[in-house]
């Protein structure tokens, strides 16, 4: 693998050329870069503080580009090309496109296509991430996850469970966690809110749901939920809450977002746009707006996160299928999974 000049650094980020500082003592500026986002929300958000991020350490002359869906964007993107040679990564030279997309946007993309493949863009970097949470309202009957995984398995269609919209990534991990604890996921009573979730589950409208930790601290703090499992490898400080791998779930989940680039960039402009990358990850203005957000750097770049990126989309893609989400056969578990008497 290609060593990169910046692979000890541990922030995440996007696209990259040359480094530049205030002076341009330390390179010149990546020229024009638009940054993308499939969709509002979270996708959205990153790609304004990645664009942020270059404009104000000097790296790129970077700017919004707009959201659209997944589909839209990814045929939009297409159509772009990438240039990052000396001639035209001066400032003024031919814009370069990139998208952040994450997790969700992954799974739209399959469910109503084109699907977004390692073929169908240019893989940079992972960026952020929220792990995941189960939660229920304090007076549950479900005081721990084994208790939810025990009526789940008996009877699937009479624990509704709530998250975001359908297919989201609180849908997803629903489904992983419906086939790792012997349920027939097919049977899985999900419902979709594009909002108030909180209030949904402590109305009663059910019994659990899945979402972003982030948006559970208020009413954890408040004593109004209860967290049964989170959906990160390690345990999180401050949640009163064992991982999903310790109950048996085998999955280290995020919601994650990332940035990729068009499809059939030549390897000297795609190692560009991952220096690029390392470089705003590295920058002090990316650390304290991460920090700000509540977001976790979670940063993969270059070859690392193509790879991961292939097993990602076969790990949603399965869980999708086993939903009823892409109308194919029920997939097998394939590795994410522990039995469980």
């Amino acid at each position: 693998m290609r060593r990169r000049r910046f692979l000890t650094l541990s922030g995440l980020a996007l696209c990259a050329a040359s480094c530049g500082s205030a002076d341009g003592s330390a390179g010149r500026r990546a020229g024009r870069v638009s940054i993308m986002a499939a969709g509002a929300g979270g996708a959205f958000d990153v790609a304004q503080v990645v664009a942020a991020t270059l404009r104000d350490e000097r790296l790129a002359a970077a700017t919004m580009a707009g959201l659209g869906t997944p589909a839209s964007v990814f045929a939009d993107i297409r159509k772009t090309t990438t240039r990052f040679a000396d001639g035209a990564a001066a400032h003024g030279g031919p814009e370069r496109r990139f998208l952040v997309a994450g997790l969700a946007d992954l799974a739209a993309a399959q469910i109503d296509g084109p699907a977004m493949t390692t073929t169908s863009v240019t893989p940079l970097a992972r960026l952020v991430g929220d792990a995941e949470a189960l939660v229920v309202p304090s007076t549950s009957k479900f005081t721990a996850f084994e208790d939810f995984a025990a009526a789940v398995k008996a009877r699937p269609a009479a624990v509704p469970v709530a998250g975001g919209p359908v297919g989201s990534a609180d849908h997803v991990l629903f489904g992983m966690i419906g086939r790792c604890v012997g349920a027939d996921v097919r049977l899985l009573d999900y419902a979709g809110f594009a909002a108030n979730l909180e209030r949904s589950l402590l109305e009663g409208r059910a019994a659990a749901a899945i979402g972003p930790l982030t948006a559970w601290r208020a009413g954890l703090a408040r004593g109004d939920l209860r967290p049964l499992a989170v959906s990160s490898a390690a345990r999180v400080d401050g949640i009163d809450a064992p991982t999903m791998l310790e109950c048996g779930v085998r999955v280290d989940y995020y919601d994650w977002r990332g940035i990729v680039g068009p499809p059939g960039m030549s390897e000297d402009d795609r190692n560009a746009a991952v220096d690029l990358v390392d470089a705003m990850a590295a920058s002090p203005y990316w650390a304290r707006a991460c920090a700000s957000r509540g977001w976790r750097r979670i940063h993969l770049g270059g070859d690392d996160f193509r790879r991961w990126m292939t097993a990602e989309d076969a790990r949603i893609r399965r869980s999708l299928r086993e939903l009823g989400l892409l109308h194919r056969p029920e997939a097998r578990c394939g590795g994410i999974c522990t039995g469980r008497d």
